[in-house]
């Protein structure tokens, strides 16, 4: 890569390149700089633009335009309730500004749902753990909030399985304790249920933060 850097997000886009955006660097603040890996060329250019925002913690959602939804995050002024889009054919990132998270947050998650939305769960005010979600819907152009966890959670991850249903699983309770919570959720809205109610994790398998990938098997 061109910039050291932690915390980021890193997406694939359509093209099958990987935007790699923001994150802590080694200076040890949130940066706003992105870059591009390319594999079939195993190259690494900068974008364009950088974000309008430096930010750590956020998410990157690819939308199925091929753009990219970028949700939350936190920097020097605390947790964000900003949302930017990047686009790959101008290659730069642009401010949403129909509205904002419903509240400021980092150390999320974010999953893309069947029909296009994005839904951007839990995370962190900076002070409190979240319950709290909210739906971006690409076709219509709004964010509004969406249905509330059964348990307060950052950390954690959130995958939408084939049944178009949410797995929203670990995570920690409270800031910087380490504490982990059991795995979560609750049904969402007729129209789509987004959330998935599963078992708690066992005590020894508790974790935060840590990943979750969707297999072919579901």
């Amino acid at each position: 890569m061109n910039f050291a850097r932690r915390q980021h997000t890193a997406t694939v886009l359509q093209d099958g390149r990987v935007l790699v955006a923001g994150g802590i660097g080694a200076s040890g603040t949130a940066v706003d700089t992105a870059e591009l890996y390319d594999p079939t060329a195993n190259t690494w250019t900068v974008t364009t633009g950088p974000l309008v925002h430096t930010r750590s913690g956020h998410t990157a959602s690819l939308l199925q335009d091929g753009t990219v939804l970028v949700a939350g995050g936190s920097n020097s002024s605390g947790a964000r309730n900003s949302l930017e889009i990047f686009n790959p054919v101008a290659n730069a990132f642009t401010l949403y500004t129909a509205g904002d998270l419903s509240s400021a947050r980092q150390n999320h998650a974010a999953a893309v749902l069947q029909d296009g939305r994005v839904i951007i769960i839990g995370g962190s005010d900076g002070t409190n753990v979240l319950v709290s979600t909210d739906i971006y819907d690409p076709t219509a152009g709004t964010i509004a909030a969406g249905p509330a966890l059964s348990v307060a959670r950052m950390n954690h991850t959130a995958t939408t399985q084939l049944d178009g249903k949410v797995f929203v699983a670990g995570g920690s309770t409270i800031d910087g304790t380490g504490t982990v919570t059991d795995l979560g959720g609750n049904l969402g809205p007729r129209r789509a249920p987004i959330l998935d109610f599963r078992r708690p994790l066992r005590p020894a398998q508790r974790r935060s933060p840590w990943t979750s990938s969707l297999l072919t098997s579901s």
